[in-house]
């Protein structure tokens, strides 16, 4: 989709009669495969935890790693809009409005006690014609923008990173044949 922005684009201006959907096919897409890709990835995770893998796993990675934390932070968000771990929160946080009001309703309190809550995340379309998300980190805490593109471009890297299972069996097994 993000390839074929430009056309949708120059296609929607020009199309004054009918009603484009293009940008929301984008965004539910878009969502679904966020929350695909980290189900994947937990799934490795869990698979390297139950195997005892340890720095051998795929989730030892460093590339894994900063992957999967950028998807936690968009899952919850896009799935029940709820901040990501807030479970883990010490105290109630001051949300701001995005785009502001400018009135008092810019500020709100996001409270993981209150059954009423809910994040609700910025989201954009990068140059590239990706969508972007705001993803806020409340343990550290820091906000930054996370674009749909890069996370796949990262995903097919650590692709090419990663050792087969079977072969990573097959070297553990002439490992272990030259101890005994």
């Amino acid at each position: 989709m993000e390839d074929e922005f430009q056309t949708n684009k120059t296609t929607e201006a020009a199309d004054r009669l009918g009603l484009d959907l293009t940008f929301h096919y984008q965004v539910m897409l878009s969502e679904n495969w966020v929350v695909a890709c980290y189900e994947i990835l937990r799934a490795f995770r869990q698979r390297d935890d139950e195997a005892n893998l340890g720095i051998d796993g795929v989730s030892a990675m460093a590339a894994f790693k900063s992957m999967f934390a950028d998807l936690e932070l968009l899952r919850m968000p896009l799935a029940k809009y709820e901040i990501a771990k807030d479970s883990q929160m010490k105290e109630p946080l001051t949300m701001r409005a995005i785009p502001p009001n400018n009135d008092a309703t810019d500020k709100h309190i996001y409270d993981k006690k209150d059954p009423t809550r809910s994040h609700i995340m910025p989201t954009g379309m990068s140059g590239r014609g990706s969508m972007m998300w705001l993803v806020l980190d409340h343990s550290v805490p820091r906000e930054y923008w996370v674009e749909r593109q890069d996370l796949s471009n990262r995903l097919l890297a650590l692709a090419n990173e990663i050792v087969p299972a079977g072969i990573l069996e097959a070297q553990h097994a002439v490992t272990d044949e030259g101890k005994t």
